[in-house]
Formats: structure tokens, C-alpha cells, sequence
């Protein structure tokens, strides 16, 4: 039941969208890799290349006798100016970019190369490429339209070592190795004890290996410094590269974002980290992330025709079908234009020196593991992870509106898995990089790559631009089309499984609801001992979500005999398919099966008398409509935006239907979906009295109260929230550790048989050690009331859900 496409926001973890781990990450990484091998290769070799000719000196001439000096309002500075003519148009009609020719392999009197030196690189730059003039011969005019245009104007002004250092990576390994044993076998052979020569050798190999890796960092750093260099110098000179004045632009915006916004990044590592811990580590927390100062860079940047895009627009067009009914489809997809584009991006962290603030103007975040036992202690290892190298590629699908903001929808998908070098140092300030060791290099590396790779291609997500700008997250319907009813009755004629028991019995039946492909047990009946022909009278429900329906799901009914000693055994099975049922909704069919094997072609005796029946979600009563204004408040206040209940943006008459229709009493039961975002304000109270000994303190200040004045103490709790229907535990939150603020954005869906006397309880608990999780507080409330009630006065915690 895999879900490639995802849509946000709002996309929150449960237990059909479980959170990502590395192991499961690893073991899918090149599952389709030369599948998409196979479809790069392809592209390449369908390309068509534009024809190049040879440069043409000099630019159109505008309207003779309008060129004139005047000063730039943008830069400044003094620049020539004049009227257009005719004669620019023919250069728009067949638009031509001019380009060095060493960079499509035409001979060139001169050219710039990796080997030449700073002033040299520059003055052969400035020279080999527009404005005019420039050197007769070195330049070619390319069409825009071709594929040549995608390209550098100039090779990096360093020469690349990247072969050596993948030689050096590959024999270093070796080399460490080797000198290990070397250490503890020659020193073996001359009498030394082992209890000292494999420490010796440990030490020895970690240092080389560890120079080793530094070398090569230090070796790509200045690598892509000159990168960097090269395209200042094709700044300064005025060459019309394609993307740097993105990066100018970014340079300039990169220090201006709000590190908040990357709050939701650091929770989903911190997720993927937390679900990927060995044992040895209680816990992780991501403390603090932080975009530094060295920003981003644009490799290139182009348009994409709809066919270069296809598989995203199957993909989304296969989601829509499933979520909106036929006339919301057709008015939504020809509603608006759409914008393809491809997008290479790359950062390299620049080099810095050992300590941790000369590293702090990288992209960065920090990170502490809790060493110890789960349960019993943990030691927190604050951890400084600096970001050193990301590429990548990305293709966004940009649907226009002409409605502000005028864009309505965004689809991104990676173009393979990016590339991620990370490097830790423990937060002293002698503290070595780490992440060169291959335990904790793997762990960061491939967590980080995990994450990514629930956006790799086919994956995708869309974002609905218009509600993300207005900060609308609020989840208006659930994800489930409807329930399935099942009543068990009981089961006739089923064979004898154990030696012993009484007449007429031999057997001790129950039985498992699951969905054939899933597996999983969704229900599970009674056990009835010492009987062929048990009786169980049972019902239960399951919901029936998109994502069953797109697997073709079977709704599967197996009958196990329970056994104490050993595995139980089948008594039999049966299947039915979910996508004829939801053909015929709203009525309860009874079923006589005979119970057949595990095979498809096999047989068992017995029969199974039960009903089953597909109920789906009813329209909302107009008549039931209301204002949405909250009765609780005094009349003089219940017309003020502020107080009320935020409900987002309302899009379509469904949505505005659900936030001002109740529920329907002649509808009693129903799915009921629990969200838990975020909980704010979370601190201890102080349950140890606040006098003591005050002789000699009678001038000391009150007591601290008010706001939270950090978001992160060691005092403050490690809470997760547990939701309970009726009592019963349906679903657990992840712990975050040691947060006044944490982010959860988890939850659930699950069938309500009366919603008018169901209570829903969302408790929220701190995670100790050594002892039962104490609570902090809990909302509980009736479905039919319009706000939950908060009944942890009682309680030693503050904060609100």
C-alpha cells in the first residue's frame, strides 16, 4: 500500500504513513536504480543539438540619433542608451546566445583553461566572451533553443582532482587495514602482548585514515572556492551566465531567512533519527538548525515542456481522480496554466577554521544523543554537524492562477537522490571530525538521505500554494472513504485440528479480518475452545481508505485454530474483493462461504455464515446549517475574527460545509480523525515550594513567573501525547526531548459507533527514567461540544495543545 505521492500540508505521520528509517531506506536505495540508468541514457541520446556559427561582431543599431549617456537608476552608475528599431526584432525572432568555443569543441585562438592563473583566467575571460568586443574566432552564437545553451561559459579556473580523491577514499581503507594488522602481527612476532598492540594499532589506523579524509575535504574545499571565484570574476565581467544572478540574489536574501522556517526540517530528521537509533543510543534530538551565511548556488536553471513531465502529470492526475468528484477534476486541471521547470542546485560549506563559530557560518545544525539504556539512563553528547556538500536535482510543476497569489498549486520531485556530505564535531573546542569514522559518517549521511528520498522520482508532493501562504494547515475531512461493516455470525463443519477433545470438538477457533495484500490482522474474534461449529456474533469495522482501493485490496476472513504450545494452525479462509463491495454501498449482504486454503486452488471443510456491508460518508444537511460562531463566548464578542476557532481557507462548498454543519443525528456513527500539531509553553511547575530558609534572604527577588524565557533547558519535560477513544489507547505519539515547543503533527483516523456519547482524551506525558511516565495533562471532551475541556489543573505542567 505505498503511497508515492504525498500532499501537504498537512501530511502528518500515522500508522498508514508511518516515519521514515534508515534501514528501510538502504534496503530500497537501489532497488530501481538501473531503471532509471536505463531512461537517463535514453534522454541523452535523443537530444538534438542547436547548430552553432560563428559570432557576429556588433549589436543591433536603435534609431539613429537617440543613443544617449545617462545614469542608472539601479547601479548607479553612467550607461549608454538608445531607441529601438525594427532590427531587434529579427533578434527575437530567432533568438542566438554567444558562447567560447572551447566549450563546444570548435578550435579557438584563445581560450581559458583550469591551468592558467587568477589574472590570466580573467583576462582570457573577459576577452572570449560578450559584451563586444572580443577576440575574432574564440566565440560562437548558439540558438537559446538548443541544448548547447544549457551550459558554463567558462571551465572552473582549478584543476579537478576528483578521480584521485575517489582512488584515494577507495585505497585508504586498505591502507588502514593493513597497517592494523602490520602493527598487531609484527609486534606479535617480537613478544608483544596483544592487550596492547591492538590499541596501539586502533590508534595508529584512525589517525591515518582520519588525516586522509581531511586531506581530501581540504582538496574539494579549494575545489569549489574556485568555483566560487569563477563566477565572481563572470560577474564583474559582464558575462551573461545564465544563473549567477540568481546566486548574486540568493548571496544577498540568504541571510535575511528566518531560521524558524526550517523547523519543520529539523523535526523531520529528528523523526527519521529517533525511528533509526541503535541501542546503544536512548535518544536524539535535533536542538537547533541554522542556514549560516554561505548560501546555496544554482547550477542551471531551464524550462521543461509538458512531455519532459509527463510522469508527474499522470501521477497527480491519478490523485485528484481518487480525492475530487468529476466537475471539481475538470475545473481545477483547466483552470490555470502551467510552468515546468528543472533545477541543478549544489552547496559546499566554505573552509573554515576548527572552531565551532568560525564553522557556524555553514549551514549547520546541532544535535544531541543520549548515550545510556532505554528506560534506565542517558548521557546527553551534544554534537555540532556542519553541512559540506549537497547537489542535487530538482523539477517543479508550477500550476498559475489568475486569482491572487496567482500561483494555486506546487509539485516537486527530486530527479534521483541527492548527494550529502556532512561533518560532526562534538561541541568543544578540540573536538576532531567525527563523522570521517564510518559509524556515525553512515548514520548522519543516511538519515539525511532518507528524508530526501520520500520526494525521489516517482515520488512527489504537491502543496497547495494558495492555503501554505495563508497558513492554512487544517484538515477538513478525513482520509477514509468509508467503512466496511463486518458481522460475524458463525462457522459450520470445521475439520478436527488438536488429538484431543470432546466429542464433536477438536478444535479452538478464532478469527482474523485483515486485507489479503496488507496482512496485517485488523480485527481479531474470541477465542471458542473445544468446537467445530463456534458461534461468535461479532462485528467490527474497518476503513476503507484510496489506497486500498489502488491495490485492488481483498478483504480476507481466516479461521486459526489456537494452540498452546506450538504455531497455530489454519482452518481455513476467505476472500473478498473490496472494490465490488464499494459498487454497492449502503447494505449489508449476507455471505455463506466455504473456507478454501491458503492456495487459491485448494479447499477446506467448513463453512463461514457472516455480513458484510460498505457504508460511505453521507452529504451534510443544509437544513443543519449554522453560523460557526462560537456560543460560548458573550454575544458582544462572538462577531470578532480573533476569538474564534481559526478554519482556513474554504475552498469548495464541502469544505465550507464541514466547519459550519454539525454532525447529523440520524447518522450516529462515523470516522473521527485526531490531529496533535503542536503543544506550546510547556514547562514543569515547581512542586518544592518556594521559601525554604529565608533568614538572611529577605531582599532576595520573587519568585520567576511569566513566559518561557528558553525553549530548550534540560529541565524542561520530554513529552509525547497518547490518544484514547472511549479509554482505549488507538494511537502514541513520538517523544521529543527536553522542548517548550514540540511539534508532533501525528495522528489518527478510527471508526466511532455513536459520536454523540464518544470521549476522545489526548494525554500528554513526560518520558522519565527508571519510572512510569507521570502525566502532564489532558484534554478530554464529549464529540458534540463545540471545545475540548482542559482538566489538568491538577496538574504540576503548563502549556497548551
Amino acid at each position: 500500500m505505498s503511497n508515492d505521492h504525498k500532499k501537504g500540508p498537512g501530511a502528518h505521520y500515522s500508522g498508514s504513513n508511518p516515519i521514515p528509517n534508515i534501514q528501510r531506506f538502504v534496503e530500497s536505495l537501489d532497488s530501481d536504480k538501473k531503471e532509471r540508468d536505463a531512461k537517463i541514457n535514453a534522454q541523452l541520446q535523443s537530444r538534438v543539438q542547436g547548430d552553432a556559427t560563428d559570432h557576429t561582431e556588433g549589436q543591433p543599431h536603435g534609431i539613429e540619433g537617440t543613443r544617449k549617456i545617462v545614469t542608472d537608476p539601479t547601479t548607479g552608475k553612467n550607461v549608454e542608451i538608445e531607441d529601438v528599431n525594427a532590427d531587434f526584432m529579427k533578434a527575437v525572432d530567432n533568438p542566438q546566445l554567444s558562447v567560447p568555443n572551447a566549450n563546444i569543441n570548435k578550435s579557438t585562438p584563445v581560450k581559458t583553461e583550469a591551468t592558467q592563473s587568477g589574472e590570466e583566467y580573467r583576462v582570457n575571460q573577459d576577452i572570449t566572451a560578450p559584451p563586444d568586443p572580443v577576440e575574432p574566432g574564440s566565440t560562437s552564437d548558439v540558438p537559446i533553443h538548443g541544448e548547447k545553451t544549457n551550459i558554463l561559459f567558462h571551465p572552473t579556473p582549478s584543476v579537478s582532482y576528483e578521480p584521485m580523491y575517489e582512488s584515494m577514499e577507495k585505497r585508504s581503507t586498505l591502507l588502514v587495514i593493513g597497517i592494523f594488522l602490520g602493527i598487531v602481527v609484527l609486534g606479535r612476532l617480537f613478544g608483544g602482548a596483544l592487550y596492547g598492540l591492538i590499541p596501539l594499532g586502533a590508534c595508529v589506523a584512525s589517525g591515518v585514515f582520519l588525516w586522509v579524509k581531511e586531506v581530501i575535504r581540504s582538496g574539494r574545499a579549494m575545489e569549489w572556492e574556485s568555483e566560487r571565484q569563477r563566477g565572481q570574476m563572470a560577474t564583474a565581467n559582464l558575462i551573461p551566465e545564465s544563473v549567477e544572478w540568481i546566486n548574486s540574489l540568493m548571496g544577498v536574501m540568504w541571510g535575511l531567512i528566518d531560521p524558524d522556517l526550517f523547523a519543520s526540517v529539523a523535526d523531520t530528521l529528528e523523526d527519521v533519527m529517533q525511528a533509526s537509533v541503535p541501542g546503544i543510543i536512548e535518544n536524539v534530538r535535533v536542538a537547533e538548525i541554522n542556514q549560516g551565511t554561505n548560501p546555496f548556488r544554482i547550477l542551471s536553471l531551464r524550462a521543461l515542456p509538458d512531455g519532459h513531465v509527463q510522469e508527474m502529470k499522470d501521477d497527480i492526475h491519478r490523485q485528484n481522480e481518487k480525492n475530487k468528484d468529476p466537475q471539481e477534476l475538470a475545473a481545477d486541471e483547466g483552470g490555470g496554466d502551467y510552468y515546468n521547470l528543472e533545477c541543478s542546485f549544489a552547496y559546499h560549506a566554505q573552509p573554515s577554521g576548527g572552531g565551532t563559530s568560525e564553522k557556524a557560518k555553514n549551514m549547520h545544525m546541532q544535535l544531541v544523543f543520549y548515550l545510556g539504556m532505554k528506560g534506565l539512563f542517558g548521557v546527553p553528547l551534544p554534537i555540532f554537524v556542519e553541512l559540506q556538500g549537497l547537489v542535487g536535482t530538482v523539477r517543479l510543476r508550477l500550476q498559475l492562477s489568475p486569482e491572487p497569489p496567482f500561483l494555486k498549486a506546487l509539485t516537486f520531485t527530486l530527479m534521483g537522490l541527492p548527494k550529502v556530505q556532512a561533518g560532526c564535531v562534538p561541541m568543544i573546542e578540540t573536538g576532531i571530525n567525527i563523522l570521517n569514522l564510518p559509524l556515525i559518517s553512515n548514520f548522519v549521511n543516511y538519515a539525511i538521505g532518507a528524508a530526501a528520498n520520500e520526494y525521489v522520482a516517482p515520488k512527489s508532493m504537491t502543496l497547495d500554494m494558495a492555503k501554505l501562504l495563508k497558513g492554512d494547515d487544517i484538515q477538513k475531512d478525513v482520509e477514509a472513504l468509508g467503512v466496511l461493516w463486518i458481522r460475524i455470525h458463525r462457522a459450520t463443519g470445521l475439520s478436527k485440528q488438536d488429538r484431543r477433545g470432546s466429542e464433536g470438538g477438536g478444535s479452538d477457533p478464532y478469527i482474523t479480518v485483515s486485507f489479503s495484500k496488507y496482512g496485517k490482522p485488523m480485527y481479531c474474534t474470541r477465542v471458542i475452545q473445544d468446537d467445530l461449529n463456534p458461534v461468535w456474533e461479532e462485528t467490527c469495522a474497518l476503513l476503507v481508505t484510496p489506497d486500498l482501493i489502488k491495490a485492488d485490496e481483498q478483504l480476507s476472513m481466516e479461521l486459526w485454530d489456537s494452540d498452546r504450545s506450538t504455531s497455530d494452525d489454519v482452518v481455513g479462509k476467505v476472500e473478498l474483493s473490496m472494490q465490488k463491495m464499494i459498487q454497492h454501498p449502503g447494505k449489508m449482504y449476507p455471505q455463506v462461504s466455504k473456507l478454501r486454503g491458503m492456495d487459491s486452488d485448494s479447499s477446506m471443510p467448513g463453512e463461514l455464515h457472516w455480513e458484510v456491508g460498505y457504508f460511505g460518508k453521507p452529504q451534510f444537511r443544509p437544513a443543519m446549517r449554522s453560523h460557526g460562531k462560537d456560543i460560548n463566548l458573550p454575544k458582544e464578542l462572538q462577531d470578532k475574527e480573533e476569538l474564534q476557532d481559526p478554519k482556513g481557507s474554504l475552498d469548495t462548498p464541502e469544505e465550507d460545509a464541514a466547519v459550519h454543519t454539525p454532525p447529523d443525528p440520524l447518522w450516529p456513527s462515523g470516522v473521527c480523525s485526531v490531529i496533535v500539531h503542536q503543544i506550546v509553553n510547556l514547562e514543569l511547575q515547581n512542586v518544592k515550594g518556594s521559601d525554604g530558609n529565608r533568614k538572611g534572604r529577605e531582599f532576595e527577588p520573587a519568585v520567576e513567573a511569566g513566559e518561557n524565557k528558553e525553549e530548550e533547558h534540560k529541565k524542561l519535560p520530554s513529552s509525547y501525547c497518547t490518544i484514547l477513544y472511549n479509554d482505549e489507547l488507538v494511537y502514541r505519539t513520538r517523544s521529543k526531548v527536553v522542548s517548550s515547543k514540540p511539534i508532533f503533527n501525528a495522528g489518527t483516523e478510527r471508526f466511532i459507533r455513536d459520536w454523540r456519547s464518544a470521549i476522545i482524551t489526548v494525554t500528554v506525558r513526560d518520558q522519565r527514567m527508571r519510572q512510569h511516565d507521570p502525566i502532564l495533562g489532558l484534554q478530554d471532551g464529549i464529540l458534540w461540544m463545540v471545545e475540548l475541556v482542559l482538566v489538568a489543573s491538577e496538574s504540576p505542567f503548563f502549556g497548551q495543545i
